[in-house]
């Protein structure tokens, strides 16, 4: 794996592509207290982009600074 696709929105469907990451850990911040966001991740390599992640959410709260922060696994499919 040399980067993961990160995507996101505020449903579960139609989810868009948010950013690259090289890490496997991730923080988005700016977010609204008690609004759900939606990700998914998939894992790219010279071949190219795997298949994406099951759809997870996560809903910031207060005094959590509006922030998510997630760590990817290392077995994603593809």
């Amino acid at each position: 794996v040399t980067s993961y696709k990160i995507y996101a929105g505020t449903s579960a469907t139609g989810l868009v592509f948010l950013t690259t990451t090289t890490t496997n850990k991730f923080v988005r911040t700016s977010l609204t207290n008690g609004t759900t966001y939606y990700y998914q991740v998939s894992a790219v390599n010279s071949a190219g982009e795997g298949n994406k992640s099951d759809v997870v959410s996560s809903t910031p709260q207060s005094p959590l600074n509006k922030q998510i922060s997630m760590s990817i696994p290392a077995a994603l499919p593809g």
